[in-house]
């Protein structure tokens, strides 16, 4: 049940039409969001509790504005709004209450939660977007120092427990957001690139794949001796058209199975598959001395039967075996 809510309620604003970056960033935002909506909310009942009640005011009007931007942003899935509403929020507020307050040291450092503004900049926009951000949030300290000397000279009279105890808390729980912000970020960045390596060892060698990328650059190795297989489906064309869609791509994922469980065993290397044509080589991009042989070797037991296929269920049972060293897939009935 908790799960389902948390789900959904990083979903605000989600569109089929996002990309898995996309989705990511959202989701995160919206979940940093929802985070320090409470603490704003705490932070301005205890200033209130205090006596100062025009600086409760400060968290208040983030904890509206920031709620009144998701709703927004749940109506209209516009990225960039909640993205420039949340970091003016978070850079501004904090400022506001400095300045309310009468110094830095009055407001025991809140506005360390401005920080949060260029650190979601990364997070949520361009890199090169994060240095303006940082340069607003430096402009911001200094204006706010300005002004709460002419706002409030003598700054605010709170006991020194609660100055120092809102010091720490302010620290904590701006570095907790943070790193979670970050950590968060970073796991998401680990998982994209995951899934491109994987995607490009699904297509290419793992040596073409690193080398891709490190220096992504044309690369066009020359090899001296190398051999080549390939494979191909007799008759595939009236077979499939005998054949649903789903019947067709799962006969040739057995296939191929079977085929990648060879060239594994055999350490030679599968360079692509189209339709129903394997392809396959030896001493590339590895070099070998008996790649001809081991590439003989492998078209031999890929001649060995493969599999049984029931076509459509009607008990039309089919065996496929390699008749050529390289060249086809002959079918036969059984």
């Amino acid at each position: 049940m908790t799960a389902a809510l948390r789900d959904r309620a990083l979903s605000i604003g989600a569109d089929p039409r996002d990309t898995a970056d996309e989705r990511f960033r959202k989701r995160l935002l919206v979940g940093v969001a929802l985070i320090i909506l409470p603490f704003g909310f705490v932070w301005g009942c205890l200033y209130w509790v205090v006596g100062e009640h025009a600086v409760a005011l400060t968290p208040w009007a983030y904890v509206t504005g920031s709620t009144i931007s998701l709703a927004v942003f749940a109506r209209t899935p516009n990225f960039a709004f909640l993205r420039t509403a949340q970091l003016l929020l978070i850079l501004v507020a904090p400022a506001l209450g400095m300045v309310m307050l009468g110094g830095l040291h009055e407001s025991s450092s809140v506005i360390l939660w401005s920080l949060l503004a260029p650190l979601g900049a990364v997070a949520f926009d361009r890199p090169s977007r994060a240095w303006p951000w940082f340069a607003a949030f430096v402009a911001t300290i200094v204006l706010a120092l300005a002004l709460s000397e002419v706002v409030r000279p003598n700054g605010a009279d709170l006991p020194n427990g609660f100055v120092r105890t809102f010091d720490v808390l302010n620290i904590v729980v701006v570095s907790f957001v943070a790193m979670l912000l970050l950590v968060t970020f970073a796991r998401g960045r680990d998982a994209a690139q995951e899934r491109v390596e994987a995607l490009l060892l699904n297509v290419l060698p793992a040596e073409i794949a690193q080398r891709l990328q490190s220096d992504p650059i044309s690369i066009a190795d020359h090899f001296d001796d190398a051999s080549i297989l390939f494979a191909d489906v007799v008759d595939f064309t009236p077979l499939s058209s005998r054949l649903d869609a789903r019947e067709v791509v799962g006969l040739l994922d057995r296939l191929f199975t079977s085929f990648d469980e060879l060239v594994d065993r055999n350490e030679v290397e599968k360079i692509k598959t189209i339709g129903d044509c394997y392809m396959a080589a030896a001493g590339v991009p590895r070099q070998r001395p008996d790649y001809a042989h081991v590439l003989a070797g492998l078209a031999l037991e890929m001649r060995e039967p493969i599999g049984l296929v029931d076509v459509k269920g009607k008990g039309e049972v089919e065996t496929w075996r390699l008749v050529g060293p390289s060249e086809s897939l002959s079918r036969k009935p059984a």
